[in-house]
């Protein structure tokens, strides 16, 4: 994934209630909050922000909002890279 660009995050609805916490894991720790509350319907639009640094170590945890204890994280890590800025040509 590139900072700057737009990615769909999906899960599995079952068992997490009505709304869900998205949260950004750098190594297995919570690193960025995505969207304290959005409706469980199965997927969210991330633009991911630039303030996020580069690395291969992130994973994706929804986290139900009316049990905390009820949780998933991504099975796989995600790589994320700053986006590359165009030059500019005389």
């Amino acid at each position: 994934w590139r900072s700057g660009d737009t990615y769909t995050i999906r899960w599995d609805t079952a068992n997490l209630g009505g709304s869900v916490k998205l949260q950004l894991l750098k190594a297995g720790k919570p690193y960025k909050t995505i969207r304290a509350k959005t409706r469980n319907d199965g997927k969210y639009r991330w633009k991911v922000p630039a303030s996020v640094k580069s690395g291969n170590k992130y994973q994706i945890r929804i986290v139900s909002t009316k049990k905390k204890t009820i949780s998933d994280s991504s099975d796989k890590n995600v790589t994320i890279t700053k986006k590359r800025s165009k030059k500019k040509t005389k």
